[in-house]
């Protein structure tokens, strides 16, 4: 049987939990992509520090998302400030979701969500930002209904990654 998903706005006060599954997913993503002194180097503690820095700064909005009332997600969302789209256009700032989720539909059901949002916020269409080796992200997000858009951008650690840009008319 499934559990019942449900998605909430993260309060300031879930720091740690927001945190922490956000560090927990990002590093189980990408363990092939990126160096080990670099995975290292994000921590729940980094995290919970910058989620508490940048909390109610600008118009991106966390959520939460939960499976059976446990905590098992989260999403950033916001509007894009990509310039090559119209100012009705949202982003997904962030999307992850816990190991043990993976596959079972979950993470389906966060990303209707976070279309759901958008669509409710009157957007008409959403962007997001993958990198471009993480080949299981895109299946997903493809999909889901995104498709790159020909924007790429790169960003150097030990050697050059690249990310590229999805979009979905909503």
């Amino acid at each position: 049987m499934n559990e019942a998903f449900d998605a909430l706005p993260a309060p300031f006060e879930m720091a740690e939990t927001f945190s922490q599954i956000h560090t927990i997913s990002w590093k189980a993503a990408y363990h092939d992509c990126f160096p080990a002194p670099y995975l290292n180097g994000f921590t729940p503690e980094k995290r919970a520090e910058i989620f508490r820095r940048n909390y109610g700064v600008g118009e991106e909005r966390p959520f939460l998302f939960r499976r059976g009332g446990m905590p098992k997600g989260i999403a950033i969302l916001g509007p894009s400030w990509e310039c090559e789209y119209p100012e009705d256009i949202g982003e997904i700032c962030a999307f992850y979701t816990l190991p043990e989720t993976w596959g079972t539909g979950f993470a389906q059901d966060g990303m209707r969500f976070c279309l759901r949002y958008f669509h409710e916020q009157g957007y008409q269409g959403a962007i997001l930002w993958v990198l471009e080796t993480n080949r299981r992200a895109r299946r997903f997000y493809e999909k889901a209904g995104f498709r790159p858009d020909g924007i790429h951008k790169e960003f150097q650690l030990d050697k050059t990654f690249s990310e590229l840009r999805y979009y979905m008319k909503l």
